[in-house]
This record gives structure tokens, sequence and C-alpha cells, in this order.
């Protein structure tokens, strides 16, 4: 599945606002409060699977009271439209239920869909669907709206949210982790729950007999009677404790830090949604969309530059569409630049209006998200090598003073100062006093 645009009218500060996403990695920025949660939201809204969060269901329901455009005046509608693309290899489930509802067999491989909702005053929705040129009736509106956000369409993960459910085990918390079950790993675990079952059952009538024997001693008389738990793989949410190596001693991962913990919940996600996608029997097969908010929160930069080009490749690798809210340049697409969309709102007369999308096309592309993310327009040249450089190894220096001397150093002492010709000595000006930036050396390899 693809979302290839979203077109909203009077949700909170998106007054008039198409969003497109145009690659497999799309990455959303921008300031505070720019939109880039409504647009999260809005993703949500259609293609969350409510059923296996139901007490996180309302807050991604849109209520025109709460969700409409603050400074509108007027009783107008908020209306959202959607436009999505489907693959008949990758998206057989939701293919095969438009056929049958509509009978009409689609011979293109990629089919559109169209949503449009749109919230009354009232807070009634009226959604109408198109299916390529047919627009769909009630009854299969109603069945394609529910397989839109019940077949693990999006796996969604807030890097700053307490999102993780746990599961008390042994006295210690582990984490619920939901992942796909094929059919052919449903009938293998269910076989061996059945003989579970059976031994469960066997222990409990044992110490059943037992208690009863020991509670006969007693004055006062008692039944006893126990309950096996059901162990049914009906649902994909397990507990399951996750350890990490480091110079072979097994660390649990809640015993990590934070940068590493989300690195790890985020490639499970993109785990998780690979596995959908290859798992599938192929009449039923679905191609998840993952949405992740801020994936460089608790990372180093580097740490970012790294995370950010393997969530890039791993999203080509995987063919999965991968959207990210972030504050980082290094979370940006460098290979589309194209997919990244900036963020921000109309200011007039002092007063912060609607969101707008700033215009990111051209060569520079990356100066507009320099400005708004807080890197120094002067400095953007020499950021924009580093983020953007060659296959070459790399040794970030301050100054131009610095590189001149490590550069003499390497010409003429080769043999004592080993600093191989293939890497390239890039300085940086830093906007403060030297004390302050004097560690800041870092080595890079992109």
């Amino acid at each position: 599945m693809r979302l290839h645009r979203i077109h909203a009218v009077n949700y909170r500060t998106l007054r008039d606002t198409t969003i497109t996403f145009s690659s497999n990695y799309c990455a959303i920025s921008g300031h505070n409060n720019a939109g880039k949660s409504c647009v999260v939201k809005l993703i949500q809204f259609l293609l969350l699977n409510k059923d296996s969060a139901p007490w996180r269901a309302s807050e991604n329901d849109i209520e025109y009271d709460t969700d409409k455009t603050q400074w509108v005046v007027e009783k107008e509608p908020i209306v959202v439209e959607y436009h999505i693309s489907i693959n008949r290899p990758d998206d057989s489930a939701i293919l095969s239920l438009i056929e049958r509802l509509l009978v009409t067999e689609f011979s293109d491989i990629d089919l559109n869909i169209d949503v449009k909702i749109e919230i009354a005053p009232s807070n009634e929705k009226t959604i109408t669907i198109r299916v390529a040129d047919i627009i769909v009736d009630d009854v299969a509106r109603r069945e394609i709206i529910k397989t839109l956000a019940s077949a693990n369409n999006l796996l969604s993960h807030n890097s700053t949210g307490n999102e993780i459910d746990y599961f008390m085990s042994r006295g210690r918390l582990t984490i619920m982790y939901d992942f796909y079950l094929s059919e052919k790993d449903r009938k293998s675990l269910a076989r061996a729950e059945a003989v579970l079952q059976k031994e469960t059952n066997k222990l409990a009538r044992d110490h059943k007999n037992l208690l009863g024997s020991m509670l006969g001693r007693l004055k006062d008389k008692y039944d006893v009677e126990f309950s096996v738990p059901d162990t049914s793989t009906s649902t994909s949410r397990m507990p399951l404790t996750i350890a990490l190596n480091d110079k072979s001693v097994q660390v649990p991962l809640d015993n990590w830090g934070s940068g590493t913990q989300n690195r790890t919940y985020i490639l499970l996600s993109v785990l998780q949604a690979s596995r959908i996608r290859a798992k599938g029997p192929t009449d039923s097969r679905t191609t998840p969309i993952v949405l992740i908010e801020e994936p460089e929160s608790f990372l180093h930069p580097s740490a970012q530059a790294e995370f950010g080009a393997v969530l890039q490749a791993l999203s080509e690798e995987a063919g999965i569409q991968i959207i990210v809210s972030t504050h980082s340049p290094f979370m940006l697409n460098q290979r589309t630049p194209k997919s990244n969309i900036l963020l921000k709102r109309r200011i007039n007369r002092g007063k912060t209006l609607e969101t707008i999308i700033e215009d990111t096309s051209g060569s520079e592309w990356m100066k507009p998200f320099a400005d708004h993310l807080g890197v120094i327009p002067a400095e953007f040249q020499e950021w924009r090598n580093v983020i953007v450089s060659s296959n070459k190894p790399l040794l970030l220096v301050e100054g131009e003073i610095d590189k001149e001397y490590l550069t003499f150093l390497r010409d003429r002492f080769p043999d004592r100062f080993q600093l191989p010709r293939e890497v390239e000595i890039l300085s940086i000006r830093w906007q403060g006093s030297t004390e302050e930036h004097h560690d800041h050396i870092i080595r890079g390899n992109k």
C-alpha cells in the first residue's frame, strides 16, 4: 500500500493544505506547532488498527468542535481526502475484497483508491470512496473503511510517547510485541498449544486432588477448583524479552540507553511490516505503511546520520513506505529530495495562521531546512557537504587553519602521521567560542 496524497480543509492548522508523499521514504519537518502532528493524526485516523489498541481509538478520532480550524468563524465542514494505491501482488487482501464487493475484476496491477471524509458541525461524518472510476455503495464503503483500519495497514511508533505495552513475567516487566503470524505459523502453534493445554490440565487435576486432600483435614469443608488460562494465539500480541549483545555480554533491552531502545523498537516495527508483506499467503497479503514520529530521539548526531541512512535503505530494500516526522536534517531523504516536506505557519500582522508548505525545490533544497532546523545559514555549504558527501571517509575539523595544519602533516610526514590520502579533511565553522567547541572533531564514513 502507498499513501500518495492527503488534502485537508479546516482541520486544525491545515486550512487548505495538500501533502504529497512522493517516494518510499518521506520526511515531514518544520518548527514545533507547524502542523506535523496534524498530518500524523490524519494518517492514523484512516489507517490505524484500532482493534489492537481500542483504548487509543478515541485519540485518533476527529471531533468537529476540537479539531476544526479555530480562526475560521464560519461553520464550514472539516474535509479530508486521501489518495492511496494498492498493488495486486503486495495488497491482494484488500484488492480481492474490493473486487468481490464491486463484482468487478480489475486488470491493472495498481489500483487507485480515493477516500473523502467530511465532518459536519453536528459531528456527523460522511464518507465517499472512489475505486478507479467507480463510486462504491454504502455496504462496500463500510467494508473497505473497516479493512483499511484493521488489516495491519499502518504500523505507528511515537519515539517520545509511552506506547510500549508490558507484561509482568516472573516479577519483571516484559514488552508486549505484536508480530505477524502466518496461517502456517498459527497451525504450528495451535498444535503445540493443544499438547501444552493437555499437560496443563493434567497437572491442574493432580494439584486439585492434593489440595483437596489437605483441605479435607480442616474442620471447615472446602471445594477447590483450578482454571487453566487460555493460551490461544488468536492475537499476535505476545510477551517477549529482548536482549542485545555488547562484547559477548547479553544486556536486557530496557537496561540500554533510550537511544538504543528507541532504535530497536523502530526496527521491530520495520521488521513486522516486512514479515507481514513477505509471509502472507499470495491471496491475502498486505503491505503496511510504517509511520515514525521523531526517530532521531535520544541519538547523538553521528548515530542519527547512520540511522537515517539505514531507514532509507530499508524502505527501498523491503518495498515498504516509511513516513517520518522529524527535527533532524539527518532524517531527510537525501536520495530523493522532493520527498521531504517542510511545513511552516503563515503569519499575518503578527498573528500565526494556517500551515503552508515551504518551497524546497532546486539544487539548494536543504537551505530552507537548514534555516528551520537551526543549522546556521552561513555554514550551510559545509553542512551540506557533510550530509550529502560522496562515499569518501571524512575528518571534520574546526576551521581552515586546522584543515591546513592536518593536510600539511599528512603530506610532509606520511610515515609518522598515518592519515590515508583518501580521507577528505573538511573544515566546519562553529558558532561560539573556540573553547566551547574544542572537542568537536568528528570522524565520519558515509
